[in-house]
């Protein structure tokens, strides 16, 4: 058997224990804002969160919200979907952490990528986010993989393909949490005496943004008066700063 084989056996045994384990176990997991936000929506189509005794309607990112509506509204307030949905997307992002590894050292030996399919797959904090919580980390580790690995494929070769997929993984991403642009860092730093490409690379991602916040912010201008695409950047920012919170949002 191949390698590329192997780790797809590892990929799909993986998935398969964990679903058999959320089967036998019958972990039930914590549902967080996106839950409470996906059901108001389908009661009265409208995403919002009922919050210190006011609607807030972009208090959340908006990607992992419509995903869960479209779960719920398919099977109904029923979380086992969900978890197995967070199983099969932290494979994927098992994958593609893969792929970038083989793509950044080609001459990696074989025990390296057998063990960063361990951790991805099994990390004990991301185990818990997938199978434990109805929660976006897990979506947000593959979006923040996606856009690694497909920035660095664009900078290898800046087809009309790969710049309409990574205008693509860019705006997808952005929808799922803003700050996970960050993941630009490692291609910016590569690119940085490609001036040319660099450029290419800051007007795709602006186009790529505009095109795919503006409904968004524009729906969030339309319902608060605000142009921003979540309230609870700003809410955390003031709470974290007071010293009586002790940094958390948590605390009564």
């Amino acid at each position: 058997m191949t390698l590329k084989n192997k780790i797809y056996v590892i990929l799909a045994a993986a998935l398969l224990l964990k679903v058999v384990f959320v089967l036998i176990i019958g972990v039930v997991p914590i549902t967080f804002e996106n839950t409470v936000i996906a059901n108001n929506f389908i009661a009265d189509g409208e995403m919002y969160y009922r919050l210190d005794g006011n609607i807030d309607y972009n208090h959340q990112f908006p990607m992992y919200g419509w995903i869960l509506i479209f779960f719920y509204k398919v099977f109904g307030f029923v979380l086992l979907p969900v978890q197995i949905f967070q199983i099969l997307i932290n494979a994927l992002f098992a994958f593609f952490v893969l792929k970038i590894f083989k793509d950044l050292f080609p001459e990696g030996k074989d025990w390296m990528l057998y063990t960063l399919s361990f951790l991805a797959l099994f990390h004990p904090l991301l185990f818990y986010y997938q199978i434990y919580t109805i929660h976006p980390v897990t979506m947000d580790v593959l979006m923040y993989t996606l856009l690694t690995y497909y920035s660095l494929r664009w900078s290898k070769k800046t087809s009309y393909k790969n710049s309409l997929i990574l205008m693509f993984v860019i705006g997808f991403t952005v929808l799922e949490r803003s700050t996970l642009i960050f993941a630009f860092v490692c291609v910016l730093l590569m690119l940085f005496k490609r001036r040319k490409e660099l450029i290419r690379l800051m007007l795709l991602s602006i186009v790529s943004i505009l095109l795919f916040l503006s409904p968004w912010v524009l729906r969030n201008f339309e319902k608060t008066g605000d142009v921003n695409l979540t309230s609870g950047s700003w809410r955390y920012l003031w709470v974290g700063i007071q010293e009586e919170t002790q940094g958390t949002n948590l605390l009564p």
